[in-house]
Parts: C-alpha cells; structure tokens; sequence
C-alpha cells in the first residue's frame, strides 16, 4: 500500500541515524581493538594518509598520532633521514616489482595465510635505537574486492633475536664440546705413548752414544739413516728434546680442548674465599712473571665474603688472565694489578686484572672469548685460555668482561655472586644503647645491604620475633626488664624460634652467665670492645654456616 509523503519523510533520517550511529560504533570498537593491540599497528587510506595510528606505534616510535594522522607516513621515523616508500605503501599500489626493489634484501616473503600480504624484517634505527623489526603489511579490500587502504604491524624483535642468536650459539658450542672431546680423547692416547717413550729413547742413546763413538773411530765415513756420526752426535739429544717439547705443547693443547668441552659439567663447589684463590694463582704464575721480568701488584679487600665455587676453576682463570696480562706485555716495565672487591650494590665480587701491555688486537675483540681465537701463537697461545675461562665462570653464574686501549693495556673483570647475594638476609640489633644499635645497624647495611631491625631491649625483641623471624639475632647480654639470657630461654622454648642464630654481645667476660650462654648451644660471643671488621666477618660466618 503506498505511503504517503508525510508518512514516508521520518523513515530516511531514522535510518540515516541508524547507520551512523553504527558506524560511529564500528569505528569507536576499531579504535579501541588498535589501541588494546600490543603490537604497533598503522592504517593507510588510498590517499596513502594515515587514518589510524595506534597507542603502541606512538610508544614504539616517539610520534604522537596527532602528528600522522591525516598525512602520509614520514618514512623517516623508522629509515632514520631516508625518504622511501614503507611497505604498507607498496602493498596498497599493488606494485609488486617495487615492492621487490625496495624489500628483496629485507627477508621479504609473501604471507601463506594473509591474501595480498607480504613480511619482511629490517634493523632500523628508531629513536637513536638500533634494532631488529619484523614488519607485516595487507590490502585491505571491500566485499567487492576494491582495495580501499593497507594496514601494516610492525613488531620489535630484538630481544626474541638476541635470543634465538644466544640459543643458536649455546648450540654450536655444544656440537663443538662433544666434537673438541673426542678428538681430545684420539689425541691423548697416541700423544700419552709418545709422551712415555721419549725418556727411554733418551735412555738409549745415552747406552748407544760410547758404542756409535767406537764405531765412529774405526768407520769414520759411516752415516746412519743419512747421517754422519759427528752430526748425530751433535743434534740427536737436541732432535729428541725439541720432540718432548712439541709431544708437550700438543698436551696442553689436548687439555685445554678436554677442559673446553667439560664446560657444561657441574664441578663440585664449597664455599670459598676469592683472595685464595688469587694467591694460589699468583703463586702458580711466579716462573713466568720473573722469566718475562712482570710486577704484580696486589689490593685484595679484607673480609670478603664467600662464594660458591670450585677452587681449581676459579685458580684456571685467575692463572689466565695473569699468563696472558704477562704476554702481553713487550717493554721492560711490565706491572701487572690485581684486585678484588665487594659491590654491595648487588653482592658480586669483582676480581680485576689489569696490565700495562699492548692492548688487545680491534680484529679480534669481538670474539676474543671464542675458542681458538688468540694473536699469541708465536709465544705458543692455544686460544683456547679465555673460552675456558668464560665457561668456567658462566658455570659459577658469573661474567667476565674486558676494556682495553691500544698501546696502554687491558683490565678483564670478573663478577661473581658472593653468598650474601642469596637472599637479603635480615637481622635483629637488641641493645639499650642506641648508639651502638645505630652503629651496628650502619655497618651492617652499608658494608653488606642486610636488612637491620632494631630492638632496644628482651621484650622489644620479643614481642616482634612474635611477627618477623630473623636470619640472626645479635642481642647484648646486660639490658634493663629482660636481659639476653632471659631472651635465651624464651626462644629455647618456642618450637617456631628454638633454633634462632644468635650472637650474644658483653663486655663482661668470665661473668657467671657466659657459661648459662654455652649451655644454650647458641652461636657466638663477642666481647666488647670489638673490632667492627671484625663483627662483619662473624656475622657473615654465622650467616653463611
């Protein structure tokens, strides 16, 4: 039934508000989807202008959307001063050919699961940034079919990168471990046998050599294996000699690939003191630092605490750096540093070896840890000294690293956990005198980074051992209202803190109550006045029992 004009007006602007009102919604939800996207995103109409620009490409490029949208993509942001064409660009012309040129170097491949799409990865430099970008652009079509812009994602992939580059190489040195262990093991058996027969052939000679004498007296012209007997007389006991030398050197060689591929086995460690280990290598390295006329000197800090660790290992790599600090070193005033430190900053000790030598080769630097790599190999370098020592120390959950300068020397440093970086150990100062609670508690903090808790007498300490159980309890035996001994039997019998550490602090020493104390098994006395050198050190030993 035909409608009337007056009846037939309201329909069209109702449908009009209908369909704007969707759009509105369409274009709000797309919005909201960008803008919720993590991966940065952007949007090209036909013009190439940029109607959408999403919160994640703000943040991976600096450039607020307001300074895009409406305009085409300043190539610019990404191609650091290169005006080009992007890639979202190229798809939306459908050029296929430019999208080649530009693309082809840049991994470019056609998407198997997107039509009209196309990937491709670069390293960019954005925002004064180096790094590696995987970048995805798509046509995006009408139901028809008529392209009407491209969408393109753009993904920084640097971290997934330096990750699978980190897996790939963990990998390589694997296959390279097992390959390095059994040539080792072919090497060393044929190597061992020379090894073994060299003395006797020396043995023999020495029992020959008056007999080939004799016969050099009556035969005088007679040669052996070519030779005159004056010439073998003269060089025999020197071709023997170079032949032990050379069996050796291939020796060292075959331990130091055995020592190579045994990187990855867990070597059995105890808590030991790095200033040890740095004397035992310096000690080990003293024949050659007097044949290549080396000084060392020596700053080991006092008292440092303990790390886990194997002690030959840890000896292996102190010993060198020392050998290669020494050969590096071509002038008469050689002077090699050795140091170690405490960083309470975050509980690794730092051991640094410092020469005053050549510097390391820029041709080598940046694979100076890899095996085989060495610029020594006229004074018998392996390269095989610091690959070692790198696994080692990784194996400790350590690094080592180096700095160095041509012609004025190279300091290689080594961080190791100490044990205080196990846990932030927390520990209760009880004492009246709030001037020894403060003392204490500055030294603890500073020099170790413990978590101090002060208490100034028994019941104070009582009532918050009642919430927070510390690691230690360093309490003075004398206090008013509840003394240390009373403290004592409270905790003995409380089944939660009975086997609470405790260092119990006097300067009454022979007083009665030392030997109520004892009785209790806890920890440790210390008698004022005392050393605060000295009270970190028990305090770390109690700690780390």
């Amino acid at each position: 039934m035909p409608h009337s004009r007056e009846n037939s007006k309201p329909l069209p602007v109702a449908w009009v508000e209908k369909q704007d009102n969707c759009h509105n919604l369409e274009s709000n939800c797309l919005s909201s989807l960008m803008d919720g996207n993590p991966i940065s995103t952007f949007v090209i109409n036909t013009d190439h202008h940029v109607v959408l620009w999403n919160h994640a490409c703000e943040m991976l490029t600096g450039v607020p959307r307001e300074k895009v949208l409406n305009n085409p993509v300043d190539s610019r942001i990404f191609y650091s001063g290169q005006y080009r064409p992007l890639l979202a660009d190229l798809v939306l012309d459908m050029d296929e050919s430019a999208i080649r040129r530009w693309y082809d170097k840049k991994n470019l491949t056609q998407s198997a699961s997107i039509p009209d799409a196309y990937e491709a990865s670069d390293e960019l430099v954005i925002q004064g940034e180096k790094r590696n970008i995987y970048f995805v652009a798509a046509a995006i079509r009408e139901p028809s079919g008529k392209i009407i812009g491209a969408i393109e994602t753009i993904q920084d992939i640097t971290d997934r990168s330096q990750l699978l580059s980190q897996l790939y190489q963990a990998q390589k040195m694997e296959a390279l471990g097992a390959l390095i262990a059994g040539v080792a093991h072919e090497i060393n058996n044929p190597i061992n046998l020379i090894m073994y027969n060299i003395p006797l052939l020396e043995k023999i000679w020495q029992d020959v050599l008056p007999v080939l004498n004799d016969q050099a007296v009556l035969f005088p012209q007679r040669k052996y294996g070519g030779l005159r007997t004056d010439f073998i007389n003269n060089h025999l006991m020197q071709l023997i000699s170079d032949m032990d030398m050379a069996a050796k050197r291939v020796a060292t060689i075959v331990t130091g690939l055995k020592s190579f591929s045994r990187f990855s086995a867990q070597s059995e460690k105890i808590p030991l003191q790095i200033n040890v280990a740095v004397e035992n290598a310096i000690r080990l390295s003293q024949s050659t630092l007097r044949k290549l006329n080396v000084e060392i000197d020596l700053d080991l800090e006092n008292d440092l605490p303990t790390i886990s660790g194997n002690l030959q290992n840890i000896e292996q790599v102190i010993l060198n750096l020392i050998i290669n600090a020494a050969q590096a070193i071509e002038h008469d005033n050689g002077k090699i540093r050795i140091s170690t430190r405490l960083q309470p900053q975050d509980g690794d000790i730092r051991i640094s070896v410092s020469d005053n030598g050549k510097g390391v080769n820029p041709a080598i630097a940046g694979k100076l840890f890899d095996p085989f790599i060495t610029d020594k190999q006229e004074k018998g370098g392996t390269g095989l000294g610091l690959s070692v020592s790198y696994n080692l120390i990784k194996s400790h959950d350590g690094t080592i690293t180096f700095e160095s300068r041509q012609g004025k020397g190279t300091t290689f440093h080594v961080l190791l956990p100490s044990a205080l970086k196990r846990k932030p150990f927390r520990i209760m100062v009880v004492d009246d005198d709030a001037t020894i609670r403060e003392m204490l508690r500055e030294i603890l903090v500073q020099r170790r980074s413990y978590i101090v808790e002060e208490a100034s007498n028994g019941i104070e300490a009582c009532i918050r051992l009642g919430s927070s159980r510390p690691d230690l309890l360093v309490m003075d035996l004398f206090m008013p209202e509840m003394n240390g001994i009373e403290v004592c039997r409270v905790l003995k019998n409380d089944p939660v803190l009975s086997d609470m550490k405790i260092m119990m602090i006097t300067g009454h020493e022979g007083h009665p109550l030392i030997g109520d104390i004892s009785e209790f098994g806890f920890i440790d006395i210390l008698y004022k006045p005392f050393n605060l050198e000295d009270f970190v050190t028990r305090v770390d030993n109690i700690l780390l029992k």
